[in-house]
């Protein structure tokens, strides 16, 4: 089953206030990210499953490099994010979209590739949940 996310980029007549809600939120989410993306690498190395699963060990070294590929990767954004977040903080006026068109162009490349990431990581998070799921022994 694959999903793809339909982009709606941001509204221009969004003000300043509300692209610095949208990246709180941002890294609000990517903060999460770290304890589930932590949670699954030590549940992951803990090995509490069967031991006789067929590529049991090479699927665990899969998973744990596509975390922390993903983790880089939410460091990365993290990073992207704060001189964003410290622009909408120095120009918090009303008249922010008209003077600053290269920023919005910034923020909504950001917020791609952001929804991207997000999309990704569920995506093996819920596969890593799967086949934890079926090798914990009942």
């Amino acid at each position: 089953m694959t999903t793809s996310l339909n982009y709606n980029n941001i509204n221009y007549k969004k003000n300043v206030q509300d692209l610095g809600f949208k990246v709180e939120s941002w890294v609000s989410d990517l903060t999460f990210f770290k304890t589930e993306i932590d949670f699954l690498k030590k549940i992951i190395n803990t090995y509490p499953f069967k031991s006789n699963t067929r590529n049991l060990f090479e699927n665990i070294q899969i998973y744990t490099q596509n975390l922390n590929n993903l983790e880089s990767k939410r460091l990365l954004i993290l990073k992207k994010i704060t001189p964003i977040k410290q622009e909408i903080i120095k120009n918090n006026k009303e008249d922010f979209q008209k003077k600053h068109s290269q920023f919005i162009e910034e923020f909504i490349k950001l917020e791609v590739e952001i929804l991207t990431f997000t999309e990704t990581y569920k995506k093996l998070k819920n596969t890593i949940y799967n086949y934890i799921y079926a090798l914990i022994p009942i």
